[in-house]
């Protein structure tokens, strides 16, 4: 009984645990749709390409102003950031 009781305890804790990241995850993601709407009200968010060289090669299109920033570079340039505005990180 114990056995089962610490069972289901596990279960339970995992499961909300993942509803939580879950929900957070949503929470940090935007769409193509909400980020062109915040460029075309003049919002300009900084935009932070974050994609690897491998996913360049395969499609080397770019976001209008995005800067582009190996995974190796983000902690010298993150300082360079602005703090004003909100800040978008698009990666693979």
């Amino acid at each position: 009984m114990v056995l089962a009781l610490g069972l289901l305890l596990v279960i339970a804790v995992k499961w909300w645990q993942r509803k939580r990241f879950s929900r957070l995850l949503h929470l940090a993601r935007i769409s193509v749709a909400d980020l062109k709407r915040m460029m075309d009200a003049g919002e300009a968010p900084a935009i932070v390409d974050v994609r690897n060289r491998a996913s360049h090669l395969h499609d080397p299109r770019q976001i209008p102003g995005a800067l582009r920033v190996t995974f190796e570079e983000i902690d010298e340039k993150l300082a360079g950031l602005p703090r004003d505005r909100e800040v978008i990180l698009y990666c693979t």
